[in-house]
């Protein structure tokens, strides 16, 4: 039984708010200043508790989940509970030393982009950002181990989607990762030149259907959107939207 639109049963981890960059769209306004953090115990516990819960993939971010002192104990042991254990970063601390020590455990790492160079620089307010970030895709391409990119989808990057689908494709990427947005934290004083408009997410949502369908050699396309109808017809991929709900653990309600 599926939980919602993912096909898998998902846990996000946010161990740390500390980062290197201060993104002025970070929704958890996460910078080189924030310490909040959690204990890498505690994290393995509730992972433990959750995967009895039905959760199947845990995916790691932040804050920025390379600086955080307990990530190598917590991929381990998320992966020994069973789960598959996903990265997400901005790149700048990804290097083949660092994949070593991960690789064993991490079964995808997902590089941010927030478009091409003058725009994704311009979001990460550092001017060896993208170049860090392209370092570390590259990185991962030579070495084999699946990787995706995951791409912050404004209306200023709206129009560079394909460039990213074409760089995912080129490098040999599995996942191409379309996250719209979010007028969150840092986000909320982003200028409204930012700001998707409804006919720019009804763009978005005909754009991941025509990349998805290209071929079967590119990578998959995800998008964190869905349109009203679609999400209509899918009511009974959600259990609590059902008559009579059939809830035996908490992941056949409660799905990101």
């Amino acid at each position: 039984m599926r939980s919602g639109f993912l096909p898998v049963r998902v846990v996000h981890v946010h161990p740390t708010r500390t980062c290197n960059l201060a993104c002025a769209h970070c929704y958890s306004e996460s910078s080189p200043a924030a310490r909040g953090a959690l204990g890498v115990d505690v994290l393995i516990d509730a992972l433990a508790q959750l995967r009895g819960e039905g959760y199947e993939n845990v995916s790691i971010s932040g804050g920025e989940p390379l600086v955080y002192r307990g990530l190598d104990r917590l991929a381990e042991a998320a992966a020994n509970q069973g789960y598959g254990v996903h990265l997400i970063t901005n790149g700048i601390l990804l290097t083949e030393q660092r994949l070593r020590t991960l690789r064993d455990h991490v079964h995808l790492i997902g590089v941010s982009l927030d478009g091409c160079e003058e725009t994704h620089n311009a979001v990460r307010g550092r001017a060896d950002a993208f170049r860090n970030a392209m370092r570390a895709l590259h990185t991962l391409a030579e070495s084999g181990m699946p990787f995706g990119i995951v791409f912050g989808v404004s209306a200023q990057s709206l129009g560079d989607v394909p460039w990213a689908y074409e760089r995912a494709r080129e490098l040999g990427a599995n996942l191409l990762h379309l996250r719209p947005l979010a007028p969150e934290g840092r986000a909320r004083t982003l200028a409204d030149s930012w700001t998707l408009s409804h006919e720019d997410c009804a763009r978005l949502i005909v754009l991941t259907e025509i990349l998805g369908g290209v071929g079967p050699d590119g990578p998959r396309v995800q998008v964190d959107l869905v349109a009203a109808e679609h999400l209509n017809g899918a009511r009974e991929q959600f259990e609590l939207m059902r008559a009579t709900p059939d809830v035996r653990q908490l992941s056949d309600a409660v799905n990101p």
